[in-house]
């Protein structure tokens, strides 16, 4: 139950934050104990309010992800890749990280070690102009390091639990292919969410917690998402974006997802800083 892991998540905050994470602050945006596989603790947080009394009003419960194909299924994680470079602060709010595949990775896929390797960019974005619009953008990396392409199915996932633990059996949401916006019914007062993918996804779905995450967590080879465009909630909102890659030999593939604070400006601001990031390859130079 998501109550359980909040209190577990609780708990674990009274203990030291492990080296492997890492805490960044800039202006009032502020993540706490991410990871080199993204927010995957389940005390880690994103918060546009830093140093509010109360703590944190908006939360990234859990934001990582998944690959697949038609011989099997892995999340991103330690299981399945090595940290080739570990979660650090390379600049104002800004966070890079990368991961290779290993042997069990490679397994699971019916690859080799080292075939593909990701890299992570967490940026946090302070506006400071008074429209006071900042934001979360998560740059993903994918490289093809062996000599043939490689078609796979990456899916990103986000468990945004909007005012806090408090209340996230309150929300509600629709999506696409580029877009999925969370609102807090519990609280009308606060503006939606709108996640962006700068690059439209093949599929995507809406789900609540932990549906979604029980099925990508079971998949034993690529599934596509459902699609759905009905309205969600109220409920435990969780998301997740399907991209169907096919990336050539040492070549890499480039994108973009970011949530911004809520507000009526937040989405172009998002839009306008995911500009240039549309999924591109280019050729890896040695």
């Amino acid at each position: 139950m998501k109550i359980l892991e909040t209190l577990l998540a609780a708990a674990v905050l009274a203990l030291p934050i492990p080296a492997t994470a890492l805490n960044m602050i800039l202006g009032d945006v502020e993540v706490r104990n991410l990871g080199a596989y993204g927010f995957t603790a389940g005390n880690s947080f994103f918060a546009t309010d830093a140093g509010t009394a109360g703590g944190p009003t908006d939360q990234l419960f859990q934001m990582f992800s998944y690959i697949a194909n038609a011989s099997g299924s892995t999340r991103a994680d330690a299981s399945a890749f090595n940290v080739s470079q570990a979660i650090t602060q390379v600049g104002p709010g800004i966070a890079q990280s990368s991961i290779i595949l290993n042997g069990a990775g490679a397994a699971a896929l019916g690859l080799n070690a080292g075939d593909l390797e990701i890299g992570y960019s967490f940026e946090l974005v302070d506006d400071t102009s008074p429209a006071d619009q900042d934001f979360l953008r998560w740059r993903f990396s994918i490289t093809n390091n062996s000599a043939a392409a490689i078609s796979f199915s990456f899916y990103n996932y986000l468990d945004l639990d909007l005012g806090g633990a408090a209340s996230f059996a309150n929300d509600v949401a629709v999506g696409n292919l580029s877009t999925i916006t969370v609102t807090d019914a519990g609280n009308p007062a606060l503006p939606p969410y709108v996640w962006f993918s700068s690059m439209p996804a093949t599929h995507f779905q809406i789900g609540a917690y932990p549906g979604l995450r029980n099925q990508l967590d079971g998949m034993a080879t690529a599934q596509n998402l459902t699609d759905g465009v009905a309205n969600f909630g109220p409920a435990d909102f969780t998301g997740a974006f399907q991209y169907d890659l096919t990336i050539a030999a040492g070549q890499t593939l480039a994108f973009a997802t970011g949530v911004p604070e809520p507000g009526p400006g937040a989405l172009l601001g998002l839009v306008a800083g995911l500009l240039g990031l549309h999924g591109h390859q280019r050729r890896r130079t040695a």
